[in-house]
């Protein structure tokens, strides 16, 4: 198969040429950068506002690094929200998450799991005694400290169940999270 030809550096996509864009495939298209502009523009029409964006859209991560589509370096203090706490584009992680997309991406808690399973035993044995809840978000993480929570006052502690939590904090979109959520209710 021949190699394409790149398109010119402009991260706009109205920078590229028709004839260059038909030598790509709609896959290719579709990983061109847009510019910030561009991208704002395309999340106000088609997302719904959850969230108050800050004016930056990042495009490619490196290490601890994260760059925008102008090409500005920033340290990704944030790590998605904890999600890439062990940085962008490691090597030795891209052949990890390599390995097991070739091997089977996702398997359901309904069903028995080895890297599950090794894990569990891994945090248990280097931290503290009792059982591992593995959950897939903050906010279900935040609900079942709640519970968690809840259930110790109650039987170890005279039904003791004060949750702390912080002012101007947010812990998820859940009935129980937004309750200790720390911010004036409208």
């Amino acid at each position: 198969m021949p190699e394409k030809e790149p398109l010119n550096n402009n991260p706009s996509s109205e920078g590229i040429q028709k004839d260059q864009i038909n030598n790509y495939t709609q896959q290719d298209y579709f990983r061109m950068p847009l510019t910030f502009e561009e991208i704002k523009t395309k999340t106000e029409k088609y997302i719904l506002n959850t969230y108050n964006r800050l004016p930056v859209c990042f495009y490619f991560g490196q290490g601890p690094y994260l760059y925008d589509t102008e090409h500005k370096r920033y340290i990704d203090f944030l790590s998605g929200i904890s999600v890439t706490n062990l940085g962008h584009g490691e090597a030795d992680i891209i052949e990890a998450i390599r390995e097991q997309a070739e091997r089977i991406i996702h398997t359901s808690n309904l069903f028995y799991n080895e890297e599950q399973a090794m894990l569990a035993e891994v945090l248990i044995e280097y931290s503290f005694p009792g059982k591992v809840f593995f959950c897939n978000s903050g906010t279900e993480a935040n609900e079942a400290a709640i519970k968690f929570a809840r259930h110790y006052g109650q039987k170890e502690k005279n039904g003791a169940e004060i949750i702390v939590s912080l002012e101007r904090s947010f812990h998820g979109r859940t009935f129980g999270s937004l309750s200790i959520t720390g911010n004036e209710k409208s």
